[in-house]
């Protein structure tokens, strides 16, 4: 697993803020805090755990996965 460079926390780390949120009962707000991140990030990870489990808090490419040519 390739983790980004400038990635505030690992997967682990990430699912470890997203249970403290959904199982412990922390707010958004101080879990952020707590971690360093913003809220806005806490939501997407809570987001993408809800929709493919902890496969989701894995950092994704932020180029697209296939390029359209112009062939004019």
């Amino acid at each position: 697993m390739q983790v980004h460079a400038r990635a505030r926390l690992t997967p682990k780390g990430r699912a470890f803020v997203v249970g403290r949120v959904l199982e412990q009962g922390w707010s958004v707000a101080a879990a952020a805090e707590a971690a360093g991140v913003t809220e806005r990030t806490v939501y997407r990870w809570i987001t993408r755990y809800r929709a493919d489990g902890e496969a989701g808090l894995v950092d994704r490419p932020l180029a697209p996965t296939a390029s359209i040519t112009n062939s004019s």
